[in-house]
């Protein structure tokens, strides 16, 4: 399964003690079958194997994907990361983490686009 299109994704307060955010939730609409995904993420405590000091440390995320067309066995699960202190980071997988996670045949990738802060959701 491949989904292609265009995703929205909210970041909750509170934080955790880095000033990571604790959950996140939104959707992806696949642009060819115009089908609609939730997603629904929370932090989790993950000491990164792979860790470079040079680079910034990434919080982990265990994410849902959750098909709202289908029945509950469209449900996957799998863990994403995102570069720390940074509003504009991408959120992967990162095939080093897929044995640990046994999530070999999965990934996911999402790039921002925009951001919108201080706004209220009417």
């Amino acid at each position: 399964m491949k989904v292609e299109g265009w995703a929205h994704i909210c970041f909750f307060p509170p934080f955790d003690d880095k000033d990571n955010y604790e959950s996140f939730q939104g959707h992806i609409i696949d642009s060819r079958t115009k089908e609609i995904y939730g997603l629904k993420g929370q932090w989790i405590d993950y000491d990164d194997p792979e860790r470079n000091d040079c680079m910034d440390p990434h919080a982990f995320y265990r994410m849902v994907i959750t098909n709202y067309g289908k029945n509950d066995s469209s449900i996957r699960s799998l863990v994403i990361r995102r570069e720390m202190h940074d509003d504009y980071a991408a959120l992967t997988t990162d095939p080093l983490d897929s044995t640990h996670f046994d999530q070999s045949d999965l990934s996911f990738d999402y790039k921002p686009t925009t951001i919108k802060t201080d706004k209220k959701a009417y």
